[in-house]
């Protein structure tokens, strides 16, 4: 199957509107959050990706969408950054090498990082309710 950038793109826009998260564009990083945009009135899902222009992009942005889902409460980052590509995997439109190799050496970074692999370093994501779960269609 072959996916071109644009399917990609529309792709995570309609994943973003149908679960009510907000995109921002960002160069230089990828994360997902929640965001205060109503001003403390509703801490809504948020991620942060740089524009979908190639299937690595694309694999990332599915990747934070997947951080905006279930095991994203545990403390151990690995457990959560595994999950989401996990998530990237079942929800892509076509999972290829280069995506899979991409992924593959993101986890061995969080491996090889000491510092990371001890639990509780990081604040757990936001979870979506059991009930409310994203599912490929």
């Amino acid at each position: 199957m072959s996916v071109t950038v644009s399917q990609m793109r529309a792709h995570i826009r309609q994943l973003c509107e149908a679960n009510g998260i907000e995109i921002n564009f960002d160069r230089h990083a990828s994360a997902s959050y929640l965001s205060d945009r109503n001003h403390g009135a509703v801490l809504a899902p948020e991620i942060c990706i740089r524009p979908v222009r190639s299937p690595r992009a694309y694999a990332v942005a599915l990747h934070e969408i997947g951080h905006i889902g279930r095991h994203q409460r545990s403390q151990a980052v690995l457990v959560r950054e595994r999950w989401a590509w996990h998530w990237a995997k079942r929800n892509v439109l076509d999972w290829t090498a280069a995506m899979q190799r991409h992924a593959d050496w993101c986890l061995e970074s969080y491996k090889r990082d000491d510092s990371i692999n001890t639990q509780g370093t990081n604040p757990p994501h936001w979870e979506r309710p059991a009930d409310e779960s994203f599912r490929k269609r």
